[in-house]
């Protein structure tokens, strides 16, 4: 043992150059059951390295004050801390702390990086097993990266497995159903393509949505587009409605359907009982009409056909109740010396027994009826009155409906109802 310059030294020195083991040993012999520890009441630098052999070994660090500020520091050579494993924050808070002054923190197994920590995040190389997990990320998002096509895989052991997403207070929600397979909200809206939504709405696509299932609606529904385009644009090989009133019809898998055809739109029942379907109504693209069965109105509107000087039947009155009148409303436009039509109304009043048998012929001349006569050859004499309706167009009315009438009215076209060139 000696002192230099003020410190002391206690050194073995041997020269020997062979690989015997030299080592000093202090030892504390004793049959105690104390502590039988070396102490040291001042700090100790080791500039070799330090190896701790013992069955259980063991590094204790006590605060013999206040319990939260242990560190170990891994200095530079300007003694510079670059990492500390502490029990303090950098705010001074208690917490069991691994710090880098600059670069990442790394978990290793083998030759992988299982869990690596940096200024931007941690990465996790392999799957993450926790229980429940809470991030608060404050204004920063939280992204997960992969080239999987399953990124984030959720797994409960009950039947509601699933991702919920809340608001601050918890209040409201967006919850994805994994048994069932679907989405719901609580009292929140769901929007698609966009952030916002209209008031009033629970669900809004924000464009164009392809739906390739069935969509079921519980309640009335309104379309609101004012672009010029199809409100609703059915485009497809085979494009159906199809309408069932469950509250009606003697079955439920009954419906009335109206579909496009070849160039023409349908109306049909379809009888699930057989099963088949009828088309009742086909209206083609040159707008005619066909109807696969009877027509019954009591009263009937009909643009009136003509040709030169042919009788052309336009109309099938066929009433199985009991009107009070009949209007029959012409496409004859009422104007001066338009036209001389001679118009027939055949058929046979049921209730009255008798036959109809009506001829009306009228001339508009300077902004008034004229020469409006009407002959009867039947058994039914009803009062007819000439009159124009907001459209401009000729209306005949019939008064006094009787029960089952079944009639029909023809035309002749007259005086200027086609160009007409004479030669003498």
């Amino acid at each position: 043992f000696y002192v230099t310059d003020g410190i002391g030294y206690i050194r073995y020195y041997q020269d020997e150059t062979d690989t015997s083991n030299h080592s000093v040993n202090f030892e504390i012999q004793s049959s105690s059951s104390g502590a039988n520890q070396f102490y040291f009441n001042k700090g100790v630098n080791v500039t070799g390295n330090l190896a701790i052999n013992n069955p259980s070994p063991n590094i204790t660090l006590k605060d013999t004050t206040d319990n939260d500020d242990h560190h170990i520091y891994f200095t530079d050579t300007s003694d510079n801390v670059v990492y500390e494993i502490a029990t303090q924050n950098a705010d001074g808070g208690d917490a069991f702390t691994f710090y880098s002054s600059a670069q990442e923190i790394v978990h290793r197994i083998g030759s992988t990086n299982v869990l690596t920590t940096t200024s931007s995040g941690v990465t996790v190389s392999g799957g993450v097993s926790s229980g429940a997990i809470t991030a608060t990320g404050g204004a920063t998002q939280s992204t997960i990266s992969s080239s999987s096509d399953a990124p984030l895989v959720v797994t409960s052991t009950d039947a509601y497995t699933g991702i919920q997403f809340t608001d601050s207070d918890d209040s409201d929600f967006i919850f994805y159903h994994g048994s069932n397979h679907h989405f719901y909200t609580h009292t929140a809206s769901f929007s698609v393509g966009g952030s916002t939504i209209a008031s009033d709405y629970e669900f809004q696509v924000n464009g164009d949505a392809n739906i390739t299932g069935a969509i079921d609606v519980a309640a009335s529904s309104k379309f609101t587009s004012n672009t010029g385009h199809p409100t609703v644009w059915l485009y497809s090989t085979r494009p159906t409605l199809a309408f069932t009133d469950t509250n009606s019809f003697s079955d439920d898998d009954d419906q009335y359907i109206i579909r496009a055809g070849s160039n023409n739109l349908q109306f049909q029942w379809y009888d699930a009982s057989i099963p088949n379907t009828y088309t009742n109504l086909t209206l083609s693209s040159n707008r005619d009409a066909t109807f696969a069965g009877n027509v019954y109105a009591d009263k009937v509107s009909s643009n009136v056909l003509y040709t030169e000087n042919q009788a052309i039947s336009v109309l099938e009155i066929d009433s199985v109740t009991t009107p009070s009148q009949y209007l029959i409303t012409t496409n004859i436009p009422y104007q001066n010396g338009h036209a001389m039509p001679t118009i027939n109304i055949r058929g046979y009043a049921y209730g009255l027994q008798k036959t109809v048998d009506l001829t009306v012929v009228w001339y508009v001349y300077n902004g008034n009826f004229t020469s409006y006569k009407c002959s009867s050859s039947g058994g039914w004499s009803p009062t007819i009155s000439l009159a124009q309706n907001a459209s401009g167009k000729i209306v005949i009315h019939l008064s006094g409906g009787h029960y089952y009438t079944k009639m029909n009215v023809s035309v002749v076209s007259g005086l200027n109802m086609m160009s007409l060139t004479e030669t003498h």
